[in-house]
């Protein structure tokens, strides 16, 4: 994703979303697995990035299934995104 480059000026935070990646886990309830949790899940991330670095908002990168969640986020939380 070329993000060596970016890591050296930013705080990059790479996350897989629930029931992907590291996040995969074969017992998951696949009820869980709708955009609402998606984004409420991106939320928490987001709000513990904010808290832990003391920050009010954040830029965010979407790859693959992420180009849809990050936008679909801005929208709805447009005061804690600076960029997407």
């Amino acid at each position: 994703y070329n993000s060596e480059a970016l890591e050296k000026i930013f705080t990059v935070v790479y996350w897989d979303q629930r029931g992907s990646g590291k996040s995969f886990d074969p017992e998951l309830d696949k009820n869980t697995m709708t955009v609402e949790q998606f984004l409420s899940d991106l939320n928490d991330l987001i709000d513990n990035v904010c808290v832990r670095l003391h920050k009010k908002q954040v830029t965010i990168f979407g790859h693959s299934w992420g180009s849809v969640l990050g936008p679909l986020y801005a929208a709805r939380f447009p005061d804690k995104v600076a960029a997407y």
